[in-house]
Parts: C-alpha cells; sequence; structure tokens
C-alpha cells in the first residue's frame, strides 16, 4: 500500500516538498540550537574557568604569603625568648604572662595590616597568648584549637588550613574566622630532629578576604569556596557562609577535567571544581543552566515558527499542483485508458505551457497509434509465421538426425547379415553333396567329421554376425524411442550417455575420435530421455560439423558428476575452439559460420532451449582458439510433469 501511495505524482511532490524544503529547515533549526547551545555552554565554561584560575592564583598567592608570614613570625626573636621564658619557670605570673604579651605585640603590631589579619595566638603548653584581636576578652575556648589540631593531623613544616572556623575568643565582633596554623620548632641536637615546642594561629577576616579576593560575579556565573570539609567560605550571598555544601561528591569531582552538572538552591547548574592543593580546599565555577537553555529554546521556537510557516506554504503549494499539474494529468491518463472510445481530441484550459504541449503532443501520439495499429497485427502475424517455421525447421534437425541414423544403422547392420548369408551359403552348397554321398553309400567319416567341424565354423559365424545385427537393430529401437519419447522417465544418466555415444559412432566413423564418458555409473536422474538425446547429439555433431578435422586424431569426453544437488555434465573436445568475437552469439537462432554449406544455425540453439525451457537448468560455453571449446549444462536431479 505504501508502494502505491507513493507511485502518484501528488504524494511524491509531496514527500519530494518535505524532504528537500520542510525537513532541512527542521535540521537546520535542530543544529542551530544545538550549535548555539554548545557555544553558549563552550563560552560559559571558558568565562568560568578563565575567572576560577584567576581566582585561584590569588588564593594561592594569598597562601604563599600567609605561609611566609607564619614562619617569619614562628622564627622571629620575640616568639623565642616567649617560648624559653615558658619553659624555664613551673608557671609564670599573670605580670609576666601580661610583659610577655606586650614584648610580642610590639613586634608583631605592624602585621595586622596584611590582608585581613586580625590576630595571632600563640600556645605553649597550656599558656596562651592572644594579641592583635582588641574586641575580645581573654576568656579562650581552646577546645576549638584542638579540633583543628585534630583535624591537620601531622602538619610538620606545613601551614594548616582547617577552614572557615568560630573565633575562639569570645565576646570577639570578629564571629567567624579563617585560621592557619602552623608548628614552632626547634632542633633537638640530641636526637637529631625537630621538636613542637609551640603552636602559632594567624587568623584572618572572613569578611575582609570576602572583599579583598571575591568580587567578580554576575548573576549567571559566580565560584563558591569550600573548606577541606565541604563548608562555605565564599559564597556571593553572605548567608550562604560555613553551610555544608551538597549535591556533589567534591573529591571525585575535583579529579575530573570536565564540568559536572548539579542542583544547587533548588537550581540546575554546571560545576567546575578545582583543589587548591595548598590548603585542601575546593573552588567551584558555577554556571547557572537555565538562561543558556532559554537562549537556546528561543532559537528553537523561532525554528518552529519557520517551519510551521513552511507547512503552511507547502500546502498551499500541493494545492496548486493538484489543481494546476495533477488534475490534467490524470485527464490526459484517463484519456489514454478510454482511447478507443474517443472521437474528439483532448483538449483543457490550464495555463501551464507544459501540460499544454503534454496535451498536443498526446493527440499526435494518439493518431500515430491508430495508424500504426494495422502494421502490428502485420507484425504478429509475421512473427507467428516465423514461429512456424522455426518449429518447422527444429522438427527438420530431428527427423534429419533420425534419418542419419537410419542411414547408420543399416549401413552397420549389412555387414554382419552380409557375413552371415555367405556362412550359410557354405551350408547350403555341402549339405547337397553330403546328402548324396549318404544316399550312394559312398560317405566316410572323415567326410561326416569334416561336414561338422564346417557347421560348427559357420554357426559360430552366424551367432555371432546374427547376435551383432540384433543388438544393432536393439540399439536403433531404443534411440529412435527416446528421440519421440516425450514423457518423464528415471535413467541411470552415464549408461544411456554411453547408449548416445555409441548410437552416433556411425556419424564419428569418417572421424579419428575417441569418446570418453566417466561419472558415477549410480547417477539416476528423472528427465526426458528424447530431450537428452538431442542435446547430446547436437553437441557431438557441432564438434565434427565446426571443431574437428577428419584427418586428426580427437577426443570426446563426457564428464557426470553431482554438484549443490544438481546433476553437472560437461562435454569437451580438443578441436579448433571458438573466436571469442562470436562465443557470446553461438546459442543465437540461426547464427552458424558455415552458412551455405548445408548448416543451419540451429543446433546449439535447439540445445540453449531445450537445457533453459525444457530441463529448467542452464548452459554455457568456454573456449579459446585451439584450445577446443566446453560446454557446462546443469540442470536438476528431478523434474515435476
Amino acid at each position: 500500500m505504501a508502494i502505491l501511495w507513493f507511485r502518484k505524482l501528488q504524494n511524491r511532490l509531496v514527500v519530494y516538498m518535505v524532504l528537500g524544503a520542510l525537513l532541512p529547515v527542521l535540521i537546520l533549526g535542530y543544529s542551530s540550537y544545538q550549535i548555539s547551545l554548545d557555544g553558549l555552554n563552550t563560552q560559559a565554561n571558558e568565562l568560568t574557568q578563565t575567572i576560577l584560575h584567576r581566582e585561584i592564583r590569588n588564593l594561592e598567592n594569598f597562601v604563599r604569603a600567609a605561609r611566609r608570614l607564619a614562619n617569619n613570625t614562628a622564627q622571629s626573636e620575640t616568639i623565642q625568648r616567649v617560648i624559653a621564658a615558658v619553659e624555664s619557670s613551673d608557671g609564670i605570673s599573670n605580670l609576666v604572662r601580661l610583659r610577655l604579651r606586650s614584648s610580642i605585640e610590639d613586634e608583631l603590631a605592624s602585621m595586622f595590616s596584611i590582608q585581613g589579619l586580625i590576630g595571632i595566638d600563640l600556645i605553649v603548653g597550656t599558656d596562651l597568648f592572644s594579641i592583635g584581636d582588641f574586641t575580645a576578652d581573654m576568656e579562650y575556648d581552646q577546645s576549638l584549637v584542638l579540633q583543628w589540631l585534630d583535624r591537620c593531623g601531622d602538619f610538620t613544616g606545613t601551614l594548616c588550613w582547617p577552614g572557615i572556623e568560630l573565633n575562639p575568643l569570645t565576646g570577639s565582633e570578629y564571629g567567624f574566622v579563617i585560621p592557619a596554623v602552623i608548628q614552632v620548632t626547634r632542633f633537638n641536637e640530641n636526637l637529631l630532629q625537630y621538636d613542637r615546642v609551640g603552636i602559632l594561629i594567624l587568623k584572618y577576616d572572613v569578611d575582609t578576604v570576602y572583599e579583598e579576593f571575591f568580587n567578580d560575579s554576575d548573576g549567571n556565573m559566580y565560584n563558591i569556596v569550600l573548606d577541606s570539609i565541604g563548608r562555605t567560605v565564599y559564597h556571593p550571598h553572605q548567608s550562604k557562609l560555613r553551610t555544608q555544601f551538597q549535591g556533589v561528591d567534591l573529591p571525585q569531582a575535583a579529579t575530573v577535567e570536565k564540568p559536572v552538572d548539579a542542583v544547587i538552591d533548588e537550581k540546575q547548574v554546571r560545576l567546575l571544581v578545582k583543589t587548591i592543593s595548598p590548603m585542601n580546599w575546593y573552588v567551584l565555577g558555577v554556571i547557572e543552566l537555565d538562561p543558556i537553555l532559554t537562549r537556546a529554546r528561543n532559537i528553537r521556537l523561532y525554528t518552529y515558527a519557520s517551519f510551521l510557516f513552511a507547512m503552511f506554504l507547502l500546502v498551499v503549494a500541493v494545492y496548486y499542483l493538484s489543481r494546476k499539474v495533477v488534475a490534467p494529468i490524470e485527464a490526459i491518463t484517463n484519456a489514454a485508458k478510454h482511447q478507443g472510445q474517443m472521437s474528439a481530441p483532448l483538449e483543457s484550459n490550464t495555463s501551464i505551457i507544459e501540460i499544454n504541449q503534454l496535451e498536443h503532443w498526446f493527440n499526435v501520439y494518439r493518431t500515430v497509434v491508430d495508424r500504426e495499429k494495422i502494421h502490428q497485427e502485420e507484425l504478429q502475424q509475421a512473427y507467428e509465421n516465423l514461429q512456424q517455421t522455426q518449429q518447422q525447421l527444429v522438427e527438420s534437425e530431428k527427423l534429419a538426425a533420425l534419418g542419419g541414423l537410419v542411414a547408420g544403422v543399416a549401413h552397420e547392420i549389412n555387414t554382419p547379415l552380409g557375413v552371415a548369408i555367405t556362412a550359410n551359403s557354405i551350408l547350403v552348397e555341402r549339405t547337397p553333396e553330403l546328402e548324396k554321398k549318404l544316399k550312394s553309400g559312398a560317405i566316410t567319416v572323415s567326410d561326416l567329421e569334416d561336414f561338422l567341424d564346417q557347421c560348427k565354423d559357420v554357426t559360430g559365424i552366424l551367432q555371432f554376425n546374427l547376435g551383432r545385427a540384433a543388438e544393432l537393430v536393439s540399439t536403433f529401437k531404443r534411440t529412435a524411442a527416446n528421440q519421440v519419447q516425450d514423457h518423464l522417465t528415471e535413467i541411470e544418466l552415464v549408461a544411456y550417455i554411453e547408449e548416445i555415444l555409441s548410437s552416433l559412432k556411425v556419424a564419428m566413423k569418417e572421424y579419428s575420435v575417441t569418446v570418453h564418458v566417466s561419472g558415477d555409473s549410480s547417477i539416476r536422474i528423472q528427465s526426458y530421455p528424447g530431450l537428452l538425446w538431442q542435446i547430446i547429439s547436437n553437441l557431438v555433431m557441432n564438434s565434427l560439423y565446426h571443431g574437428l578435422e577428419k584427418e586428426k586424431p580427437a577426443i570426446i569426453s563426457v564428464d557426470v558428476s553431482v554438484v549443490a544437488e544438481k546433476i553437472e555434465i560437461i562435454y569437451r573436445d580438443d578441436g579448433k575452439g571458438i573466436s571469442q568475437d562470436i562465443l557470446a552469439n553461438i546459442f543465437d537462432p540461426f547464427f552458424t559460420t558455415r552458412r551455405g554449406q548445408g548448416s543451419t544455425g540451429l543446433g546449439l540453439s535447439i540445445v540453449y532451449n531445450l537445457v533453459v525451457q525444457k530441463l529448467k537448468g542452464n548452459v554455457y560455453c568456454t573456449s579459446k582458439l585451439g584450445e577446443g571449446a566446453t560446454f557446462k549444462i546443469r540442470m536438476p536431479k528431478a523434474l515435476q510433469e
């Protein structure tokens, strides 16, 4: 049904216009949507990576400056002096503590203007020295510091960044701080190692760091900084500070170079996660996908609008073509169907030049067809006469072959019959003599023995030659019957081919031909014996007339085999062969190279038609000049009526 529907011109025009107009618009729109979406994503990713890398560099610079400041502070003489004073006494008084704290403030007072540094805490044993944060009282929550140390683990020689933390100094206006913890060590000459003698903590103001480094963001793209356990250190909205980040596995995302999609604050976003290795913190580049998708959706909507407009134009075009093109063509088709019933020429009122020309030439064609009908009838009659002539020629070929067989068999029978007559004449001649001697009583034992010996010889000659004549007659009867037999018969193929070739020895008598038949003698087929006889005999006669020379020894071989459940007969001769320029024409009716020499050119044509049409097989020939010819026939093992 689909094929019939597509064969109509109007339906084809619809399909072609859809493929030629609507489909490209749809593909273009979809491609534009994808390209725009990919372009916007790529542009946003690149911009986010640029900002992200810049912020990472700022943070790394901040970390390097903090590490340098911490190392210098830990190695300063004042810190070492304070540590030595604490270690040298079992316990220090408040006055001594105040004096030591004052000496630290005098030396480190200039550092508190560096990148938001608000305080420095020194812990030696159980003694605490905190300077810099003048808004706080002296109450200190050391449990927080212990948590930081526990989170830092073994951080010998490095600066540890626990994250965004509560200020251990209660009452300070700086509720959250960013601590940087470093160990104060001293080399132990006895153990040849560094021993920890104190803890130095640099505390940075979150707001100062916030304003110093992370002031570049817009509504669609921004950065987030998280500490090592996923708490928010920076977010465009400060209300998110110190909240736990959810939605993505940070360690895994940091190992992936490509952005990952997630949901933050109920918004679909794309994240690019990087690690600040000195701090073990995470910097997230965030791209909100809704604005990007909205732009791409607008492009898709424009595409749909264009598609609908193109669909409207298609409907208009199809309607126009249906009225102005398809309808006139259908009128011409109907006129062609009922041409015999039309009396007037076909006319229409269309303005399309091509349709008018089609109608004009249809009228011309109708006139020509009417004039040619008579010629067609004459040609049909001539064709039927030609078929009858061809059939008569085929029957003539059969009768000629049978006549040749009769003449040959008669000639062959003449020899044994002549010998038998001669031998019989000896008996006719000797019998009266012996009878005469018997009546006169002059017969002797030697005469009787001589007569009996002669009778034995004569009867042997008679039996052999009469048997030969009977065999020739029997072969002739079977061959003649097989030529006209037209019903299916089970045939022992190898034996039957040998019998056919034996019957053709008369035709081959003037040639020095050796015949070989090979194959499995058990092969049996169900076929038409008369057709097989005619095929083999025509091939043999073709070899004798066209391929072999009478004075030159030659070989004709027939090989029978079963190939792929079919019978294969390969007929070969080693004669002159066939040139390549005529090899393709040898099976054509009336094609011969000996026209005017008694050849009709029907022998191989009959072979081809019998094999293909009657035996449901195929035949083809291969040959080269000087190398003989090979005919290969394949046919079913069993034919059906």
